[in-house]
C-alpha cells in the first residue's frame, strides 16, 4: 500500500479543500493517506478533515521544510503532495534535501503574475524539480510551461474535484436565514483578506446600488475576518456611512458554508484574483444563479450570461449591480462545470 503525505495550510480556503477532497479519493482507492498540517490541532482546518484521519502537525515558521523533511523520512512516504503554491515550494526544498526517491506532486493555486517578484523567483527555482505540477485550468498550465518553466510532460490540468457527497450532506439542514422568507438574499463566501483580492469592497458598492432600487434585499459575507484589520474597518465604515447596517451581515467563519448558499437567492463572486474558485463551482452545483467577475479566462467557459448567471468585468460596480438584479429572474439553473474525475486523480498519483 502506497503511503501519501498531503501537506496542507491550516486555513479553510480552496487549496485546503481540494487537498482534502483528493485525500478522500486516494483513501478509498487503497492509498494510505496521512495529512500534515502547517499548524496545530486547534487550527480551523481540523473542522474539515475526515473523521479518524491520520494527521501530523508541523510548526509553521521559518525554514519549515526541515520539519517536512524529518516527517517524510520518519513516515517512509512513497508520494508527497502539496495543493498550494508555498507548500509546494517548501515541499520540493524538503525532498531535495532528503534526496527523496518517491513521487513529488505540487499544485499551483494562483497565476504566477499575481505573485511578488521574490515569490516568482522561488517558484521558478523549485517547481521544475517536481515530478508532477498540477494546474487548475488550461491557461495556468500554459503559464507554468512558458514562465516557470516546467517541461510540458510534467504539467497536468486538474479542474478542481468536488466532494459532492459532503456538499449534499452539509446543505441538507435548516435555513440559517431566520424569518427571511420574503427577503432576497445575496451571498459571497470568502475570507476578508488585507490583500483585497476577494473584492468585498466592489460587492458592497454594487449592493448599495441594488438596495437603493430594492430595499427588500440583504447581503451576507460568509468567511473569516479580522475585526482589527484595516480592510475590514474600511468595509464597516462604508456600511455605516451608507446606512447599510441592517442589511449587510458578516457571518464569520462557518465550517458549513453550503447552507448559506443553498437558501440564498444569488451567489456573487466579486474577486480581483482567483486560481479556480471553489466557492463559485460549489454554488453552481447547488444550482444557484451566479454573478462573477471575469478575473480569469475560465469564468467565460463556466458562466453563460442569461443561463446560469452573468459575467462582469473586474471592478465594474454598475455592471455588477445590474447583473445582481437580473440574476434573480433566472430559473432552472443547470450544473455545467465538469470537475476532474476520480479515475484521473488516481492515475496521477499512481
Amino acid at each position: 500500500m502506497k503511503k501519501v503525505l498531503i501537506f496542507l495550510p491550516a486555513g479553510v480556503g480552496g487549496a485546503e479543500r481540494v487537498g482534502i477532497t483528493i485525500g478522500k479519493m486516494l483513501d478509498r482507492n487503497g492509498f494510505n493517506v496521512h495529512f500534515a498540517i502547517f499548524g496545530d490541532s486547534k487550527s480551523k482546518i481540523n473542522t474539515l478533515l475526515p473523521e479518524n484521519c491520520k494527521c501530523h502537525y508541523i510548526n509553521n515558521n521559518y525554514l519549515r521544510w526541515f520539519r517536512m523533511r524529518t516527517l517524510i523520512k520518519r513516515e517512509c512516504a512513497n508520494i508527497v503532495f502539496a495543493p498550494n503554491r508555498s507548500g509546494g515550494r517548501d515541499l520540493i526544498m524538503a525532498t531535495r534535501l532528503l534526496r527523496f526517491q518517491g513521487k513529488v506532486i505540487v499544485r499551483s493555486d494562483n497565476p504566477l503574475h499575481t505573485l511578488k517578484s521574490w515569490q516568482q523567483w522561488l517558484i521558478r527555482k523549485t517547481f521544475k524539480y517536481a515530478d508532477v505540477v498540477i494546474a487548475q485550468q488550461e491557461e495556468m498550465a500554459q503559464e507554468i510551461i512558458n514562465e516557470y518553466p516546467v517541461p510540458a510532460p510534467k504539467v497536468v490540468v486538474v479542474h478542481n474535484p468536488i466532494d459532492f457527497e459532503n456538499i449534499d450532506k452539509q446543505s441538507n439542514v435548516e435555513t440559517p436565514y431566520v424569518d427571511m422568507d420574503n427577503i432576497k438574499k445575496y451571498v459571497w463566501v470568502a475570507r476578508v483578506s488585507e490583500s483585497k483580492s476577494k473584492g468585498h469592497d466592489y460587492l458592497l458598492e454594487a449592493f448599495k446600488k441594488v438596495h437603493d432600487i430594492d430595499n427588500n434585499t440583504r447581503l451576507f459575507f460568509v468567511g473569516a475576518y479580522y475585526s482589527q484589520g484595516a480592510f475590514y474597518k474600511q468595509l464597516i465604515t462604508y456600511i455605516k456611512d451608507n446606512r447599510l447596517e441592517d442589511c449587510v451581515h458578516f457571518v464569520g467563519f462557518d465550517s458549513n458554508p453550503y447552507r448559506w448558499v443553498k437558501y440564498a437567492d444569488c451567489f456573487v463572486l466579486p474577486s480581483r484574483v482567483e486560481g479556480l474558485p471553489n466557492a463559485l463551482i460549489e454554488a453552481m452545483y447547488q444550482c444557484k444563479p451566479v454573478v462573477a467577475t471575469r478575473c480569469l479566462p475560465i469564468i467565460d467557459r463556466m458562466v453563460v450570461d442569461g443561463k446560469n448567471g452573468y459575467r462582469v468585468e473586474v471592478g465594474d460596480v454598475n455592471a455588477m449591480a445590474d447583473a445582481m438584479l437580473k440574476s434573480l429572474e433566472l430559473k432552472n439553473i443547470k450544473f455545467t462545470y465538469k470537475p476532474t474525475d476520480e479515475k484521473t486523480i488516481i492515475s496521477i498519483f499512481n
